[in-house]
């Protein structure tokens, strides 16, 4: 297992920027611990019709194509919102995707790969149904499963890598970066 240094950041960042696999946990821990922000792309990313906005929960959206289009402004907005963000949190949450990943680089921020290891794929599924994320999107990420984690294990750079069941928040809290409620 790969553990990041906490502490080690790039001067102009305040909060530690962690790019977490779909599933880690980043909406629970956001949702429990007040310096924690998940900044989530999808509504950065797209724009929605106002029926689909209304019918459908978050988790729903993810992978609708009907009824969403790709936002011009992406993903200017997105780094915008980061980096608004850099000095109010202690730790922001991103999704783990290229576009992300290359937009952090290209701006010159630190940040932490958080992502399970490859034998965690059905755990990882299991988590998408249960909190009812869109099938067209479990299905393509089932599908590029494998692929996904060998990319992130070939990149350089600080890695947090869970095990079995283990949560972003099991690792933080392991880290002293939060303590457990």
């Amino acid at each position: 297992m790969e553990v990041c240094q906490f502490g080690e950041k790039n001067k102009r960042q305040h909060a530690t920027i962690i790019v977490a696999f779909a599933g880690v946990g980043k909406t629970y821990c956001a949702e429990k611990y007040s310096n924690i922000l998940d900044l989530d792309h999808l509504f950065f990313k797209y724009t929605y019709s106002k029926e689909l906005i209304k019918s459908k929960s978050f988790e729903e959206l993810k992978g609708i194509q009907e009824g969403r289009k790709q936002n011009p402004l992406w993903p200017q907005n997105f780094m915008q919102e980061l980096v608004k963000n850099v000095s109010q949190y202690d730790i922001i949450l991103v999704p783990a995707g290229k576009q992300i990943l290359q937009c952090l680089d290209e701006a010159n921020l630190d940040y932490i790969l958080c992502y399970p290891k490859v034998e965690c794929k059905a755990i990882y599924i299991k988590r998408y149904l249960k909190r009812g994320t869109n099938l067209e999107w479990i299905e393509k990420t089932q599908k590029n499963f494998e692929k996904t984690i060998k990319e992130f294990d070939s990149r350089e750079g600080k890695k947090i890598i869970l095990s079995g069941d283990e949560t972003l928040e099991d690792k933080l809290i392991e880290l002293n970066e939060i303590k457990g409620l």
